[in-house]
């Protein structure tokens, strides 16, 4: 049997035997350690050191959660206060038996009026006559100081309101609220500044990036058109003294591309604008001519003279920019300035890739100059395409001459 420790008005300890919390359950919440109950001395030393220490007046505890709620707000707010918080909280059979607590532990209390069983009636029910009871009867036995005796204890944690009665005050409620709005206001305010300062910090620094990014890239753009100078130079004079007229080769077609679909109006100004968003930049152009013979209808391909062999390079690699563009640029192409042997032998591979994913039969002679599509000759080498009647080769598209410049 567990034990429990009462504490005398004087200071005194006394060891009394107490019912478990399962026994209690059984019998009633208000089980109280009689001061009549004979010592434990012959069981327990504790209780054998403080036996002949007692004092007569020793506080009992009284296991009650509604009483002890009361007992300790009810010199601390007004009985509307505590009828208003007390009744919503507990339940009318939790409310009837803190009465019957009461009246078990103060027998003299059984003779006045409130001891008397409520019953429910049209104008209030009887739990609401017997909270104010209870009260009366708290305040009855504090004037005669019996209430001093009897310290009422709360086991049942769940069952105590987890505020005062004072607190549901509407005064003390709008206090509350308005200093909580002037926190959060201020604390939205901080925020704010926090926010803007951050985007302020995240701007400045992309800026400060993007100008050491554009600083890199023109000191770049600068270092590669050096470099460019100093190998042209280079290459002229280490090239020079070494040809001589008789052994002249025949000039390079490295600084030369073609350009296709340029319109014919304004050639130059829309071939310039084609280079320059091409390359990413301003090209230098030495020579820019047509060619062909001027025909309505007919675009005629551009032969372009670059300053060195890196801008050309440099179309060649990114023409294939030109394919996203919504204007005029979109049906310009761009090809290398090569002789005429090797466009006709690119030429007919490309027709016979074309010829393939038309799922037509494409043959090339032992000697690789002919093509042959669907057993029909259609290009050569040595003539570039032939030349047949529509009606003998449906659906093939020929021509009688190359594009380019021979």
């Amino acid at each position: 049997m567990p034990r429990e420790l009462h504490i005398s008005p004087m200071g005194t300890r006394q060891v009394r035997d107490v019912k478990a919390p399962t026994e209690m359950a059984h019998t009633s919440r208000a089980d109280v350690v009689s001061s009549n109950d004979p010592p434990a001395a012959a069981h327990d030393p504790l209780a054998a050191a403080t036996a002949g220490t007692s004092q007569p007046n020793d506080i009992k505890y009284v296991v009650n959660e509604m009483v002890s709620y009361i007992c300790h707000y009810r010199n601390s707010c007004s009985q509307a206060a505590m009828l208003k918080v007390v009744s919503g909280f507990y339940t009318p059979a939790e409310i009837s038996g803190a009465k019957k607590c009461l009246l078990e532990q103060f027998h003299e209390l059984c003779d006045t009026d409130f001891a008397t069983e409520r019953r429910s009636s049209m104008s209030r029910p009887a739990s609401e006559a017997e909270l104010e009871d209870i009260l009366s009867l708290i305040s009855l036995m504090d004037s005669s100081e019996k209430l001093n005796t009897v310290s009422f204890i709360a086991f049942n944690l769940s069952r105590l309101p987890g505020y005062g009665p004072e607190e549901i005050n509407i005064c003390a409620l709008t206090e509350r609220q308005v200093k909580l709005s002037s926190t959060v206001e201020h604390l939205a305010t901080e925020v704010k500044e926090v926010g803007l300062q951050a985007q302020a910090q995240a701007v400045q620094q992309h800026a400060d990036s993007c100008s050491v990014v554009q600083h890199t890239m023109v000191s770049i753009d600068k270092k590669m058109d050096d470099i460019r100078d100093k190998v042209s130079n280079l290459r002229r004079a280490t090239c020079t003294p070494c040809i001589s007229p008789s052994s002249q080769a025949k000039p390079s077609r490295e600084q030369n591309i073609v350009v296709f679909g340029i319109p014919e109006a304004n050639d130059r100004k829309k071939l310039n604008e084609t280079l320059n968003f091409v390359a990413g930049r301003v090209v230098t152009v030495e020579d820019a001519f047509k060619i062909g013979r001027a025909d309505s209808g007919k675009t005629r391909p551009a032969l372009v003279k670059l300053r060195n062999i890196w801008d050309g390079r440099l179309m060649l690699s990114n023409s294939r920019i030109l394919a996203s563009c919504d204007d005029y640029m979109h049906n310009v192409f761009i090809r290398p300035d090569e002789p005429l042997e090797e466009r006709r032998k690119n030429t007919l591979k490309r027709l016979r890739r074309k010829a393939v994913r038309q799922h037509k039969v494409a043959e090339i002679s032992e000697d690789e100059a002919s093509l042959f599509v669907n057993g029909v000759l259609v290009y050569t080498l040595k003539d570039g395409f032939i030349v047949h009647d529509n009606s003998a080769m449906p659906g093939v598209n020929t021509h009688s001459s190359d594009n380019g410049c021979e």
